[in-house]
């Protein structure tokens, strides 16, 4: 038996692909998914290596509960698209909660290896929460271990079966007569709510108790058009094929830039190096952003922060990120850029806490001469973690 004590030894994610992609004889035959809760962020860090999986000749199989509104129309959606057969199980009973973690992975009559514990088909139940995975691995050929192994498969079995009013075939059909009654709901709707339940409250002067600590993301494959056009990009760029047709939505504009943001100074006068991300009159839901939370809670919070000790012994909150920029109708390039936030600077009523650091796109900022333009930051494309986009004119 094998443990995954996920985040500080193993991802269930890593795993699950790794048996995924097994090749030869190493290759399992059938893939089986019991979860109580999908999400979109879950799935499609799975979507390749289970298109690859099924590309050899693997069935998928799954399972998913929708019990507290906590699985998405999105993510039930992707899986269902992905699945051989997918099936969804409730119990209308409200104490009652649909909340298996179950993975199998079976070569007929050979060998099959399962995963049971705590990870839901999430972007956190498969690398950011703390859960814990057994890994059983059986010998199907031993009458003894064939015998338990398939004890365990027949849980799949019992709950995907539609003899059960409590089981039901995930069809297009019956998803969106789920939807239309109110059982799911959307990815943003649920994002909306975790983030009120959730969030962090930075601007928050209260002595925290706990420490915090933070896992990298991997970052999700792009889809096999645009990797291929990256392959063949050109040998001296920086400059990365220009996908701003890809771009998200907006996150935040800024007017009239002023010399500080463009790095345009006067002699013996030192630039900042930075773009302030200030309040700018932006509106998000018809209502202005709050600029001293808004860019580390919503716009940038999907990344992976961490606390630095300045000089003087301050915190710094500091990311980094992908950013794609165009000027003025050309594509520049995609540069790793720093971000950072200073929670020192939320007292000040008027003070600006983050910046994006210009680096190494300095001297092209001073070239083109941005002074007065108008800056538009994009969210990565729908489901991506990066590259955001920034696009100037």
């Amino acid at each position: 038996m094998e443990i995954i004590n996920q985040p500080r030894a193993g991802k269930l994610g890593d795993k699950l692909i790794e048996l995924l992609r097994k090749s030869g004889v190493e290759r399992f035959d059938i893939f089986y998914i019991t979860v109580a809760y999908i999400r979109i962020s879950g799935v499609i860090r799975l979507k390749s290596s289970i298109e690859e999986f099924k590309e050899a000749g693997g069935i998928v199989k799954s399972i998913a509960g929708i019990d507290q509104k906590n699985s998405s129309i999105e993510g039930l959606q992707m899986l269902a698209e992905l699945s051989n057969e997918m099936f969804i199980f409730h119990n209308e009973v409200p104490n009652m909660t649909f909340h298996p973690k179950l993975y199998i992975f079976e070569k007929q009559n050979h060998k099959a290896t399962v995963l049971i514990g705590s990870g839901n088909l999430t972007e956190g139940g498969l690398y950011t929460n703390y859960e814990l995975k057994s890994i059983f691995e059986f010998d199907l050929t031993i009458p003894e271990e064939n015998r338990k192994f398939e004890e365990i498969k027949s849980v799949f079995i019992s709950y995907s079966d539609t003899s059960s009013p409590l089981c039901k075939v995930a069809t297009p059909d019956q998803i969106r007569a789920l939807i239309d009654r109110g059982y799911i709901r959307s990815e943003t709707s649920l994002a909306i709510q975790n983030r009120d339940i959730n969030r962090t409250n930075v601007s928050s002067s209260r002595e925290r108790i706990f420490g915090s600590e933070s896992i990298r993301l991997p970052r999700i494959a792009r889809p096999v058009e645009e990797a291929e056009e990256r392959e063949v990009a050109t040998e001296e760029s920086e400059y990365a094929v220009d996908s701003f047709s890809r771009k998200g939505i907006l996150l935040w504009k800024k007017s009239d830039l002023p010399s500080s943001d463009a790095q345009q100074v006067s002699a013996g006068t030192n630039i900042t190096g930075v773009l302030r991300l200030s309040q700018a009159r932006f509106q998000r839901n018809s209502s202005n952003i709050d600029h001293k939370v808004y860019f580390i809670n919503e716009a940038f919070n999907r990344l992976d922060w961490h606390t630095e000790v300045r000089r003087n012994k301050q915190p710094l909150l500091v990311t980094k990120a992908l950013f794609q920029l165009k000027i003025n109708g050309i594509f520049i390039g995609e540069f790793n850029l720093k971000i950072s936030h200073d929670t020192e600077r939320i007292s000040g009523q008027d003070n600006v806490p983050t910046t994006l650091h210009w680096g190494s796109l300095i001297p092209k900022i001073q070239q083109a001469n941005i002074l007065g333009k108008e800056l538009f930051l994009y969210a990565p494309q729908e489901n991506f973690d990066e590259p955001f986009f920034i696009e100037i004119n």
